[in-house]
């Protein structure tokens, strides 16, 4: 083995020195260019289905997650995520009409779904399957009556817990500016937030209605409300009110699984 030269060791010490240099200069460039994965809810995002785009968003209710979204151009859907994770059932409207689904995550490809679908009171009348296209979309069409809604994450919960109306009684849950629940035993309820309160859908039997709340955003409360049938030009005032120590109830989960379930 040849002895190291003088020269050979400034030679090697500089290539050190140069490598110390550029070493965490190359590392810090290389986290600065780092993107984390974006991490998909099982149901959440865009779908391809055999009855038109179905956009889904997750929100979560201790102990549950459940679905919101809508469909093609004929209505929404809410419903509660089973506990392994991959079923999700619930109520969808269309038109005048409502409906349960099923959907079931393919164990190979989670990308897709099968399930079926039926309407209130029926058996199954036929299947639902889907392909995840993207992401869930921010801006929703079918909530309002007119135009589309923006959905933004914030995670606020001002309108958790029970209120009594002259319909009933209501166990609402608001998140990322969605607000979801059951009322009585008619139905359930879903909205978006529109810049002045929630706007939405609810279910009555086989029925299905429209519903505003004006809402005081920093508080949950709400200010006043209105209701129709839809299909029909009448209307009538709702305004729910928060019931009396609601807001320490522990809440039981949501009925919104639908009558096909999981």
């Amino acid at each position: 083995m040849q002895p190291f030269t003088l020269s050979t060791l400034r030679t090697l010490c500089a290539a050190a020195l140069a490598a110390c240099v550029a070493g965490p200069a190359a590392a810090t460039s290389q986290a600065d260019t780092f993107t984390p994965p974006i991490v998909i809810e099982p149901f959440e995002g865009r779908w391809a289905t055999n009855h038109g785009e179905l956009r889904l968003h997750q929100i979560r209710r201790d102990p549950y997650t459940y679905v919101i979204g809508d469909y093609a151009g004929r209505g929404i859907l809410v419903g509660r995520v089973a506990e392994d994770g991959n079923c999700a059932s619930g109520v969808f409207t269309n038109g005048e009409r409502s409906g349960s689904f099923q959907f079931i995550l393919d164990d190979t490809t989670p990308d897709r779904f099968g399930g079926l679908w039926s309407w209130h009171g029926e058996p199954p009348a036929g299947e639902w399957t889907g392909r995840r296209t993207g992401a869930a979309p921010d801006t929703l069409r079918n909530f309002a009556r007119n135009g589309t809604t923006r959905t933004l994450p914030q995670d606020r919960a001002i309108m958790d817990g029970l209120y009594d109306s002259r319909y009933g009684m209501l166990d609402l849950t608001s998140r990322d500016l969605f607000v979801l629940g059951e009322y009585a035993d008619k139905g359930v309820i879903a909205g978006m937030w529109d810049g002045n309160g929630f706007v939405g859908h609810f279910t009555n039997g086989g029925r299905t209605g429209w519903f505003d709340f004006d809402v005081l955003s920093k508080t949950g409360t709400i200010r006043g409300g209105q209701w129709g049938w839809a299909g029909e030009g009448s209307r009538g005032q709702w305004k729910p009110t928060p019931f009396e120590g609601a807001r320490t109830m522990m809440l039981e989960p949501l009925e919104v699984g639908g009558e096909i379930g999981c």
